[in-house]
């Protein structure tokens, strides 16, 4: 049976030198604590062992066995906190990327009401140019009017959508600022 005294004398004696191995694998204060419950634990089995016995190894194995049980539960912290981070930045990327698609979305139906809003001739040109891909040629022998016509027509109606995207524009980007703060 161990003594208070046997033990006080070997904590002195050996806890520096033990919180100095376990320092190589974890940090300082972990080492320290792994060597005080290191010593907790030989206190709590002192009367199950002899003065005589290999002490030294006793305390060295239970301090290796802390360090590895200490590294194990930081990779294993570490793995989760990193799993974690991966899942929130995907469901960042998934919340832009659909914010994002209804913005898009938003646009599209904006501007198909900015032609809307073209006088009739001018939104007939327009639709034949740019969303049905005809010529100017080809759109005004159709329609029965002068190319020149045909290409004062579309810069009208580009005039009017760009001064109005403008303004779109600028509300989307005060829309999505204010998106990011919510």
């Amino acid at each position: 049976m161990l003594k208070k005294e046997d033990i006080k004398v070997m904590y002195l004696e050996k806890a520096q030198s033990l919180q100095f191995f376990a320092a190589k694998f974890v940090d300082c204060e972990t080492a320290e604590d792994i060597v005080q419950d290191a010593f907790l634990k030989l206190w709590t089995v002192r009367e199950k062992l002899s003065p005589s016995s290999n002490l030294n190894s006793y305390l060295f194995q239970m301090v290796k066995n802390a360090c590895i049980d200490s590294i194990r539960h930081d990779s294993v912290r570490d793995k989760i906190v990193r799993q974690l981070q991966f899942e929130l930045k995907m469901e960042e990327i998934t919340y832009y990327t659909e914010n994002n698609y209804v913005i898009e979305n938003e646009k599209i139906e904006k501007i198909n009401q900015l032609i809307d809003k073209l006088p009739i001739k001018c939104k007939e040109i327009f639709v034949a140019a740019y969303l049905d891909g005809k010529g100017n040629k080809e759109i005004a022998s159709e329609l029965n009017i002068s190319v020149r016509t045909v290409d004062a027509q579309i810069y009208k109606a580009l005039s009017f959508l760009r001064k109005n995207i403008l303004s779109l524009s600028s509300l989307f980007f005060f829309c999505c600022f204010l998106a990011y703060f919510e």
